[in-house]
């Protein structure tokens, strides 16, 4: 398995530790609450479909190997180097939560668009927990992030945003921003904000926006 394959699959499991993974080269993840998907499209091609309820496990077997020779038999994954193999049992698709087969719709015109930097979402992330902030703001009329607490403890921390478009606004929750460290292209419906990585669009988040309430 590549090791952009595996980079991706690490960050997935920050979404959900258990995943569905169907056959072909996209890779699709679904967190437990439902509220953040992720998909990616991948260098290899999986031959068939396979579920794994622990994925942070599953990884850590692959780094027991330098260079780990993967065969995907019919109940479980052969992983071989070295001299040493592990046979790796599928789970149940039944016990982990599956993505949906394909990306969330974009519902309707963009409540708000703008360019989030690298830069930027380690920002956010950097004074959430140093602050201990768990709320984000992504404001058009402003054309900033407000990172902050709904419940107005704590302290405010802002970063400009880079070509905003619109003057609406949306709440996130700063532990569903689990993207990868990367530029992204945000456009906001009504339900949820749409993270699209510009070097070639294969990488995507949707993350559900929070009800504007403490």
């Amino acid at each position: 398995m590549k090791k952009e394959t595996v980079e991706i699959l690490s960050n997935f499991a920050g979404i959900n530790t258990g995943i569905l993974i169907r056959q072909g080269n996209v890779v699709r993840v679904l967190s437990g609450a439902r509220t953040v998907f992720a998909s990616a499209v991948v260098d290899e091609s999986f031959p068939k479909e396979f579920a794994i309820y622990d994925l942070p496990e599953f990884l850590n077997t692959l780094a027991m190997f330098k260079e780990p020779q993967i065969t995907f038999e019919d109940n479980w994954i052969l992983i071989k180097g070295d001299g040493t193999s592990v046979k790796y049992h599928y789970s149940s698709p039944t016990v982990v939560v599956a993505a949906p087969d394909k990306n969330p719709a974009f519902r309707g015109d963009p409540v708000l668009e703008f360019a989030l930097s690298r830069a930027a979402l380690a920002s956010i992330d950097k004074a959430a927990n140093v602050l201990r902030l768990k709320d984000v703001r992504f404001d058009g009329e402003t054309g900033q992030a407000i990172v902050f607490n709904r419940d107005k403890s704590g302290n405010e921390f802002k970063v400009e945003l880079k070509d905003c478009k619109g003057v609406g606004s949306a709440l996130l929750s700063v532990a569903n921003l689990k993207m990868l460290p990367d530029d992204y292209n945000v456009r906001v419906d009504d339900v949820a904000a749409h993270f699209v990585s510009p070097n070639g669009g294969d990488l995507t988040y949707v993350v559900v926006r929070e009800q504007d309430k403490p």
